[in-house]
């Protein structure tokens, strides 16, 4: 066992063993480089002493304003009856038109629930609790759902813009050959 002796000017004498330096540098050398959020819970569901402390809305009470109205996504509010209407409603429609985009959609969503399931264990781990009462089927399902339900609404947002850009568009046109036949109006009324 070899030792390194440093000494300092202004305290004690520090002895470093050689090899023991050496495995911990090559230990930190192997050490892959990772993203902290696959390794720690990134999700999380807001703390009860935050929820008390929001007072400022007089119509929620202890916390409601986290609390989602209409649908909900991911695990911590999927079990609300209230909103499970809307599950019917919105989630399983939007995975329906989403899946018609494919030209196979039986395929599709099949290849949606193989990636899901490739990426379950990370995706679990994104989350503070483990909902360890979720089957996999099911927290497949609900990823399935939620997901699907955000991407078809963004489509369908950027459709509607597209559209609504492509009417303006159309009515500018129409403005510019009104102007441009104007003349030819008057003299035909004359």
């Amino acid at each position: 066992m070899s030792n390194r002796t440093r000494e300092k000017d202004d305290g004690p004498v520090v002895i470093l063993d050689c090899e023991w330096m050496a495995n911990l540098k090559e230990k930190v050398e192997k050490t892959p480089r990772k993203d902290v959020r696959t390794e720690r819970a990134t999700i999380f569901q807001v703390p009860n002493n935050i929820r008390a402390g929001d007072t400022n809305h007089e119509a929620c009470s202890l916390g409601e304003a986290y609390n989602p109205k209409i649908v909900s996504l991911g695990p911590y509010h999927r079990l609300d009856e209230q909103l499970q209407v809307w599950n019917t409603r919105l989630k399983w429609p939007c995975l329906k038109r989403l899946l018609e985009r494919s030209p196979d959609n039986n395929q599709a969503i099949e290849k949606c629930i193989d990636r899901i399931k490739e990426r379950e264990r990370e995706v679990r781990s994104a989350y503070a609790e483990e909902f360890v009462k979720m089957t996999s089927n099911e927290f497949v399902e609900m990823l399935l759902l939620d997901s699907c339900f955000v991407l078809e609404l963004l489509l369908e947002l950027e459709e509607k813009k597209r559209r609504k850009q492509e009417k303006v568009a159309q009515e500018k046109k129409m403005s510019t050959i009104n102007k441009l036949l104007q003349p030819f109006k008057a003299s035909a009324n004359k």
